[in-house]
């Protein structure tokens, strides 16, 4: 199931070093998270990349992939995902930038540009509004009591799987 995630980014430290992300590892649970511009100009899209390249090394991940129709980043938790995908669209809107996130759990390959896990983010992404982020039912469970709060979404198509999922 998926649902909308509707939070304020966690307060940043000023002087906080970034750390090694460690996204060199072979295949490892990860939480992908993708986000998706919608009309803007190849200057916007510019800019977009630059705040998401910003907020997930912030959000201590990796960039997996960054081409002209989506930026894939994955994490080594569902909060970092869900507050560096929640900032990036924030930060988007601000600029006038349509984007719209999508956040799940699961394997996810550093090299690889393509599987189930981007995918489904990919969908999530392709059903949120702008400036909104979806994310699955299995990312929400695990961060029950983290202080972000959810709201239900509906029912949102699947790749690889053959019914839609309850949000």
């Amino acid at each position: 199931a998926f649902v909308s995630c509707r939070s304020r980014p966690a307060a940043r430290a000023r002087n906080r070093p970034f750390p090694a992300n460690g996204c060199g590892e072979p295949v490892r649970r990860q939480h992908a998270q993708q986000i998706r511009a919608g009309g803007g100009t190849g200057g916007d899209l510019q800019l977009l990349r630059q705040v998401f390249d910003r907020e997930v090394a912030w959000h201590r991940g990796c960039v997996l992939v960054d081409d002209d129709s989506r930026l894939v980043g994955a994490f080594d938790g569902p909060a970092r995902a869900v507050q560096c995908a929640s900032a990036t669209v924030t930060i988007a809107a601000r600029l006038r930038i349509a984007a719209r996130a999508g956040v799940h759990i699961g394997e996810v390959n550093p090299a690889a540009r393509e599987g189930l896990i981007i995918e489904q983010s990919a969908a999530l992404a392709g059903a949120a509004a702008p400036g909104e982020v979806i994310v699955s039912r299995p990312v929400v469970d695990l961060l029950s009591g983290s202080g972000l709060e959810f709201v239900e979404h509906g029912q949102i198509d699947r790749p690889g799987t053959s019914a839609p999922a309850l949000a």
